[in-house]
């Protein structure tokens, strides 16, 4: 449907569409501040933080750009720009 984005484009954590997509050990995408925000507050804890999709541990994760995603999710932005609006897609 129109202005609805595709689910691969939403942060699993944030539920926003992702802006810096990174990819994890656990071969997810997250949106890079969503992803270490998750994982600071997990070791700030004193918790290992997991992936939410399938129990990864992502303590030493190398997070990875995805820059294939982010150019997908700026056209589809771009695209839709009549039914969605968000920070930084204009």
């Amino acid at each position: 449907a129109p202005g609805v984005p595709p689910a691969i484009y939403l942060c699993p954590i944030s539920g926003r569409i992702m802006t810096q997509p990174v990819v994890a050990n656990d071969g997810w995408a997250y949106e890079h501040p969503a992803l270490s925000n998750w994982i600071r507050d997990a070791l700030a804890a004193n918790q290992v933080p997991y992936s939410p999709f399938n129990g990864a541990d992502l303590s030493q994760t190398q997070m990875q750009p995805h820059y294939a995603l982010q150019v997908e999710i700026q056209r589809w932005c771009t695209a839709n720009a009549q039914y969605f609006h968000q920070e930084g897609y204009q």
